[in-house]
């Protein structure tokens, strides 16, 4: 047997002779190494459930934010194309308000060089 320390090899003493002894150490290690593989392989499914499951969690609020910023964005782009058609509108009511004010400011200085 080997110890665990430094890996040397060190006496085992047994009840019995020492071939008894040995395959008895062997049964306990082959039993104890069937139980620690046991409970490692049961840790690392409970690992792997608990990852998953925060995984599953992250990738729903994740969609779930993207589905909220979609609603924004379509929110955002109607607004934008209505002010888009509010400028036009007001451009051309700028325009049409600009000539209407040409008119008057040279119908008001015909009239005024009319009537001298």
């Amino acid at each position: 047997m080997h110890n665990k320390g430094d890996g040397k090899l060190v006496e085992v003493h047994g009840r019995r002779n020492g071939h008894d002894s040995c395959e008895d150490t062997d049964e306990k290690l082959d039993s104890m190494q069937v139980e620690f593989s046991s409970v490692l392989t049961s840790q690392l499914e409970a690992q792997r459930f608990f990852f998953e499951e925060k995984l599953t969690k992250a990738q729903n609020a994740v969609k779930k934010e993207m589905e909220q910023m979609k609603e924004i964005l379509a929110k955002r782009m109607a607004e934008k194309e209505e002010t888009d058609k509010t400028i036009v509108t007001l451009a051309k009511d700028k325009s049409n308000l600009e000539r209407k004010v040409c008119f008057n400011v040279v119908s008001i200085i015909c009239n005024c060089t009319s009537t001298q």
